[in-house]
């Protein structure tokens, strides 16, 4: 696998945690989810790294609730 540019993640064949039961690919690109669709297709040399989460759910757009701003 290539080293991208843009330190892009493809979770493949993950079960997001929302309403559907559908397996979907999550593309990341830092810190924003830029599309939840099945088989999504990038270019290799554009991701640097592809996880198999076949079996796994991914439950993104958490958000940590924990606040500092007394800090």
């Amino acid at each position: 696998m290539q080293k991208g540019n843009n330190d892009m993640i493809l979770l493949k064949n993950v079960r997001p945690y929302d309403k559907s039961a559908d397996v979907q690919d999550i593309l990341i690109c830092g810190r924003d989810i830029i599309e939840i669709a099945p088989n999504i297709d990038v270019p290799e040399r554009l991701i640097e790294q592809t996880i198999d989460g076949e079996g796994l759910v991914a439950a993104p757009g958490y958000i940590d609730p924990v606040s500092y701003t007394h800090l």
